[in-house]
């Protein structure tokens, strides 16, 4: 079984940058080989619009 690290950004206080953080980690992750997975769990999806346009 493959080692899974996760990295959690959280912040109470909106506006303060968690998604555009954690897109901006996956992608750099993403450039060293790695396989990023991302999940929001904020019931407004706003990463939703990023992930269409980094996955086409």
């Amino acid at each position: 079984m493959k080692k899974c690290n996760v990295i959690a950004i959280c912040n109470q206080k909106g506006g303060v940058a968690k998604t555009t953080t954690a897109l901006n980690l996956g992608v750099g992750l993403a450039g060293e080989g790695k396989l990023p997975s991302h999940l929001d769990c904020h019931c407004s999806h706003c990463s939703r619009p990023w992930r269409l346009y980094y996955c086409t």
